[in-house]
């Protein structure tokens, strides 16, 4: 992985936020340090329809401060055929290198199954 963003920093979110997410409709929870919050916007109207999911992942527990975004992008046609899926990230703030290394340790410790345990999958 050597960018936030880039295809292997996308699949190991996936990883990580199919392992760590306690439901599908959840809006807050905990990985060990680090806090996301999810945020859901839809807009329908006569020609399409669009669903933007956003989760920002903060870590401010112990070592360096970092915040991430990551966003899922929707979108259907009048007929709810899909138009496109599009999944993109960006680091906000603190250390991006700290960041990386973190998102990386998750999804290889997820792969393995030597995942989190249940106290990390609880909200704040």
């Amino acid at each position: 992985m050597h960018r936030i963003g880039d295809r292997k920093f996308l699949h190991a979110w996936q990883r990580i936020r199919t392992a760590s997410q306690p439901d599908p409709d959840a809006m807050i929870w905990k990985i060990g340090d680090v806090v996301c919050r999810r945020h859901r916007h839809s807009l329908m109207c006569p020609d399409h329809r669009i669903i933007v999911d956003v989760c920002h992942l903060e870590h401010g527990g112990g070592g360096a401060y970092w915040h991430v975004i990551v966003t899922a992008e929707h979108w259907w046609d009048n007929r709810r055929a899909p138009i496109r899926d599009q999944l993109w990230a960006s680091h906000l703030a603190g250390s991006r290198e700290h960041a990386l290394s973190w998102f990386l340790e998750k999804a290889a410790a997820f792969e393995t199954r030597d995942g989190l345990s249940g106290d990390d999958q609880s909200g704040p």
